[in-house]
């Protein structure tokens, strides 16, 4: 049994709006509260002689957005049937579904109403994604900002620089790493990865960071070579 007063809810809300007119620009939420029965189960054959109905349910009232409940309060036993019931105590509730008192829990919703749920599970999201960002930023910042592998890739750049297929560097932009050609790359990669081991890196975690710092600062040189060059194509 559920009794949502959502069109007095809604009538109300568009009075407000009309009386605050920017607030009614960004919109109406609707808010809905009520009633509502959640079924516990059936009454026992033995005892449901003298009874219209064989429902036990637990009745209380709510509030909250959409449909979505915020808020549970004033909850009791009750014998039900459609959109009637009959508030009865917990003992006498037991006594019906030929229980103990103490075998009896209120609805988890009632207790945990939805909206808690989805809004924990929302800051829980919202929390571990941040933490997943922050976490691989500074990862990034801090080996970038690590001699270690900015001497590695000095290396990797000297390495390229006396391949005959090194790409010559654009004015202005630095030194360009080539990595169309995989042999001599990875050549100069691997020359990049013993820097780092002989500064007490181990090679699997040499070969993971570096492989990192490559990437991020080969696309860096990337991108200043083609703001140059459209620069320089403006400029003309």
């Amino acid at each position: 049994m559920t009794t949502h007063f959502c069109r007095y809810g809604a009538i109300a809300l568009m009075g407000c709006a009309l009386l605050s007119p920017s607030k009614a620009r960004a919109g109406i939420i609707l808010i809905t509260w009520g009633e509502t029965v959640s079924h516990i189960g059936d009454v026992s054959a033995q005892n449901n002689q003298n009874l219209r109905t064989g429902k036990v349910g637990y009745k209380y009232s709510y509030w909250g957005v959409f449909w979505i409940d915020l808020w549970t309060h004033s909850g009791t036993y009750c014998v039900y049937e459609g959109e009637r019931y009959k508030a009865i105590t917990a003992a006498e509730a037991a006594r019906l579904l030929g229980k103990i008192e103490s075998e009896l829990s209120t609805p988890f919703l009632y207790k945990v109403p939805l909206g808690w749920i989805i809004l924990g599970l929302l800051i829980l999201f919202g929390a571990i994604a941040r933490v997943f960002e922050k976490k691989t930023g500074t990862d990034l910042d801090q080996l970038l900002n690590d001699s270690r592998y900015q001497d590695a890739f000095l290396r990797l750049q000297e390495h390229l620089a006396k391949q005959p297929a090194a790409v010559p560097a654009t004015e202005g932009a630095g030194p360009q790493v080539n990595t169309s050609d995989d042999t001599e790359f990875r050549a100069a990669f691997e020359a990049g990865v013993h820097h780092l081991i002989a500064r007490g890196i181990l090679r699997e975690e040499a070969e993971r960071n570096f492989a990192v710092v490559v990437q991020a600062l080969v696309q860096a040189q990337q991108q200043n070579a083609a703001s140059i060059a459209v620069r320089d194509s403006a400029a003309h």
